[in-house]
């Protein structure tokens, strides 16, 4: 027969048990209930704050989430978008800021996104040789072709507003013989070609933009090719040439590029002897100016026209038109 004191003893002893299982159970699922929030809330939080441009709440929690030492998932996305939350709110010393991004990660979407933008800034106040450094760095570190190809495109007109006509040059080349399908081939051609221009090298920029009429028949921008041709060969006094070339592009050309071409024309009329026609072209431009200043150089050459054929009363009144102004 069993002991009933050792029965009630076992008894209270697996009631205890239960009690304490069941104790246990309530605290960790209230333990459960009290556990921080996964890291990455902290930067979701952080970048719904940044697109609703509540910069200063946002750095406050990407600097949180960076602050952590057990979630790196999201570092790098982290530490760009509190560079551009401090950039923001502190535009004079955003260089300072790209570049510790840079420093941490050389590499990769976000570097090149930081290194155009920088580069862009430069370029624009002119910087130009700071421009040139970001846009080459950008250029080196990129996969995407459709990007290097625009980034070398700004280097070459970096070095081409550093005065630096053969680097300039060379890297048009480099981008035409890279890239030739890219959009910015045409581009490139053209460029170079004015370079040349500006350069007075007349025959290497006329062969520049033949070369893009070749390779490029049908692409817009070689539908100016013949107001460039038309300015190289009346720079080369190709007169004849010259009219050709501008009057085949005129009715493709808007406002200040229209009136140049037709500047070029009457001036080409003027030194062939052909007053007639130059006047014409004097008196249009004329009609198409904005304003006196703006007229200024045509009634300067149409007062020649008149001076040539001896018409001196019309000459004076002319070239007093020419005169009108501020120098």
């Amino acid at each position: 027969m069993q002991n009933p004191d050792r029965m009630k003893g076992v008894t209270r002893l697996f009631i205890t048990m239960l009690l304490c299982a069941a104790a246990s159970g309530v605290f960790s699922t209230a333990q459960a209930q009290f556990v921080a929030p996964p890291l990455h809330h902290e930067y979701e939080k952080a970048l719904r704050l940044y697109e609703e441009g509540l910069y200063q709440q946002s750095a406050k929690y990407f600097r949180k989430y960076l602050d952590s030492q057990t979630e790196r998932t999201l570092h790098e996305d982290a530490w760009y978008y509190l560079t551009l939350a401090e950039i923001a709110q502190d535009t004079l010393n955003q260089e300072m800021y790209a570049l510790r991004f840079l420093h941490n990660y050389p590499t990769g979407t976000y570097a090149t996104r930081l290194l155009d933008n920088l580069a862009g800034i430069e370029y624009r106040d002119g910087r130009y040789e700071s421009a040139l450094e970001y846009y080459g760095r950008a250029y080196d570190i990129e996969i995407d072709r459709s990007r290097k190809v625009e980034f070398l495109f700004w280097m070459a007109e970096s070095a081409r507003e550093m005065e630096r006509p053969d680097s300039s040059s060379t890297l048009y080349q480099k981008l035409v013989d890279k890239y030739p399908d890219s959009d910015w081939a045409p581009k490139a051609l053209y460029a170079r070609g004015g370079l040349y221009l500006e350069q007075e090298d007349f025959d290497t920029s006329a062969e520049t933009f033949e070369e893009l009429r070749s390779r490029y028949p049908n692409h817009e921008v070689t539908r100016q090719i013949g107001t460039a041709l038309g300015e190289v060969h009346y720079r080369q006094q190709r007169y004849d040439e010259a009219i050709r070339s501008l009057r085949s592009e005129l009715p493709y050309l808007e406002e200040e590029a229209q009136l140049k071409a037709i500047l070029l024309i009457a001036e080409s009329h003027n030194y062939l002897g052909e007053f007639d026609q130059a006047a014409t072209q004097y008196r249009r431009y004329i009609n198409q100016s904005k304003n006196e200043m703006q007229a200024r150089p045509a009634h300067y050459g149409l007062g020649w026209v008149y001076h040539k054929q001896q018409v001196y009363h019309w000459a004076s009144d002319a070239f007093g038109k020419a005169a009108t102004g501020d120098d």
